[in-house]
C-alpha cells in the first residue's frame, strides 16, 4: 500500500472513530447545562459577574482564559439561579448605544446612563493545569488531555475570597495523528471533553454555594424600600408625620439650582405615603444663614426649629456635592455624595443619619453630576423610608411651633439664685418643663420648650429674672453664662 492510499485509509478510520463529527461540530456541550433553580423570579436572583480566567500554566494561551470565563458564565446563566452580568470587557456595545441616545440623533428613548446593575459577587478562575499529550504518529493515536483550575467567589466590596475550590479533569480519547500533528486547529477532542466536564463540575460547585451567595447578597434596603404606603407602620393610620427635606447641592464650585438628590429622597418618601412639604414653600431659606449654620454645625436643635416653622414633624437636612472624575469610555463621569440626617421637630431627636455616594455618566459634565447626585439621593431615600417606617414613637409637632430640649449652664451660682432662675424659667412663655441640677457652684437646667432658645438667652441676659446674669454663649441648643 503506497503512502497516498495509507493516508486515505487512516482518514477513513479517523472519521469512523469520531462517528462522522466534523471539526466544526465537535464543540463543548456546556451550553446544554441543566436548569437547577426553577421558577426563581429574576429580581430575586443574586447578581454575579464571571471574569476571564487567569492563566498560571504557561502552556495555555491567554485567550483560553477568556473562553473559559465565557463558557462558565453561559452555563451559570442557564441554571436559572443567578442574574449573570455581562463581562466588563464586553460592555462596549451598550456604552455606544447610550452615547447614541444622548447625541440627539435618536428620540431619546434608548438606554439611560446610571441604570446598569452592579455585581453583588464575582466568580473568578485561575488555570493551573493545561496539558495535552499526543501519542502516536502516522496512525490513529491516543490524545490525553489534562485541565485544572481554581474557581473562587469574591466579595467585590471587600475583596474577600468567600469560597474557593479546585476543579480537575483528565480525559483520554482516540485521535488521528499525521506526522505528529492533530487534525484539529485548536486542541483535541480529549481536551474538548475535558473542558466540558470541568465546566459542568464548576457549575455544580457554584450552584452548591447558592446559600452562601444569598447570604452575601446586597441587602434589599440598598436598592428598594422595604415599605410602601400600604405597609409603612407610621403611615397606616392615614395621618403619618409630615416631612421637610432640604439638602443644598454643589457641583465643584457652583450651586445646583434644582437639587437632584433632594428630589429623589422626596419622591421615595412620597411613594411610601409620607406627607412631604413642597420645597417651594421654604425656597427663601435654602441659601439663608440660619439653614447654612445648621448644616455646617450639624445642629439638630437649630434644624428642628427651622422645620417646626414650616409645620414639619420631621426635617431631613444635609448637604451634597458632585465632582468630575474625568472621561470614562468616551463619556463624562462624575461622583457624588449625599449626607443627611432626619430630626424630630418635636424634641430635636436624631432619628437617622447616613451618607451615600454614587457615580453618573453623560455627554455633559453637569448632567453627569446630576445623575450621580440622583443615584446617591435614591439610595438615601431608601434609607430614610426604611428608617422612618421602623422608628418608634415619632411625635407630631404642635401646630408648627415644635418642642426642643435645650440646656442652660450658669456658673458662680448659689443655691438661692439657682432656685430663683428655675422659678423664672418655669413661668417663661413656651417652656414646658425644667429640671435643675446644682453642684459645685454650677447649675444646669434641662429645658423643654417651644420657640427659639435665643428668646430665653436674651431675657436672662437683660436681667428680667431679677438677677444679674452675663450670657457668654448661645448656640441654638445650649446657653452658657455666669451670675454676677
Amino acid at each position: 500500500m503506497n503512502n497516498k492510499i495509507r493516508l486515505l485509509f487512516m482518514i477513513a478510520i479517523a472519521f469512523h472513530v469520531f462517528k462522522g463529527e466534523t471539526m466544526g461540530q465537535r464543540k463543548t456541550k456546556v451550553e446544554a447545562a441543566p436548569v437547577t433553580c426553577e421558577n426563581v423570579p429574576r429580581d430575586q436572583r443574586p447578581r454575579i459577574r464571571v471574569t476571564g480566567f487567569d492563566i498560571t500554566r504557561t502552556t495555555a494561551q491567554n485567550v483560553f482564559g477568556k473562553e473559559l470565563g465565557s463558557m462558565l458564565a453561559n452555563s451559570l446563566n442557564k441554571t436559572g439561579c443567578f442574574n449573570v452580568l455581562e463581562s466588563i470587557g464586553k460592555l462596549g456595545g451598550a456604552m455606544d448605544e447610550m452615547k447614541l441616545n444622548q447625541s440627539g440623533v435618536t428620540d431619546g428613548s434608548g438606554p439611560e446612563t446610571g441604570r446598569m446593575k452592579g455585581a453583588q459577587l464575582i466568580v473568578t478562575g485561575e488555570v493551573t493545569e493545561f496539558k495535552e499529550n499526543k501519542i502516536g504518529a502516522l496512525a490513529v493515536g491516543v490524545n490525553q488531555a489534562h485541565i485544572g483550575f481554581i474557581i473562587r467567589i469574591v466579595d467585590p466590596q471587600t475583596a474577600e475570597v468567600l469560597w474557593s475550590e479546585s476543579v480537575e479533569r483528565k480525559v483520554t480519547k482516540p485521535g488521528l495523528k499525521i506526522f505528529n500533528a492533530d487534525i484539529t486547529s485548536f486542541g483535541t477532542q480529549a481536551m474538548e471533553d475535558a473542558l466540558e466536564k470541568s465546566i459542568t463540575d464548576a457549575v455544580g460547585l457554584v450552584v452548591g454555594q447558592k446559600e452562601l451567595i444569598e447570604s452575601y447578597k446586597v441587602s434589599q434596603s440598598d436598592s428598594a424600600p422595604k415599605y410602601d404606603r400600604t405597609t409603612c407602620p407610621v403611615n397606616m393610620s392615614g395621618s403619618g408625620p409630615s416631612v421637610m427635606v432640604v439638602i443644598p447641592e454643589i457641583h465643584i464650585t457652583r450651586r445646583v439650582p434644582d437639587p437632584a438628590g433632594e428630589t429623589e429622597i422626596i419622591k421615595t418618601l412620597i411613594n411610601a405615603g409620607f406627607r412631604v412639604i413642597d420645597p417651594s414653600v421654604y425656597k427663601a431659606i435654602r441659601d439663608g444663614e440660619e439653614l447654612g449654620n445648621a448644616i455646617r454645625n450639624q445642629d439638630a436643635a437649630a434644624a428642628s426649629r427651622i422645620g417646626a416653622k414650616f409645620g414639619a414633624d420631621i426635617i431631613i437636612f444635609g448637604e451634597a456635592f458632585s465632582e468630575s472624575t474625568g472621561i470614562q469610555n468616551g463619556m463624562q463621569s462624575c461622583r457624588a455624595r449625599v449626607e443627611a440626617r432626619a430630626v424630630s421637630t418635636y424634641n430635636a431627636q436624631i432619628i437617622g443619619a447616613d451618607g451615600r455616594h454614587a457615580g453618573g455618566t453623560d455627554n455633559s459634565e453637569l448632567v453627569a453630576g446630576k445623575a450621580a447626585l440622583r443615584n446617591a439621593g435614591s439610595q438615601m431615600g431608601v434609607y430614610f423610608v426604611n428608617t422612618l417606617c421602623e422608628a418608634q414613637g415619632i411625635k407630631k409637632s404642635s401646630g408648627g411651633t415644635g418642642e426642643s430640649s435645650s440646656e442652660i449652664v450658669l456658673g458662680n451660682a448659689t443655691y438661692t439664685n439657682a432656685g430663683k432662675v428655675e422659678t423664672y424659667l418655669k413661668a417663661f412663655k413656651g417652656v414646658k418643663s425644667v429640671t435643675k441640677n446644682f453642684s459645685g457652684g454650677v447649675v444646669r437646667y434641662s429645658v423643654t420648650h417651644t420657640g427659639s432658645l435665643d428668646n430665653i438667652a436674651a431675657a436672662l441676659d437683660s436681667g428680667k429674672s431679677g438677677l444679674t446674669i452675663l450670657i457668654t454663649s448661645a448656640d441654638g441648643a445650649k446657653i452658657e453664662g455666669n451670675f454676677n
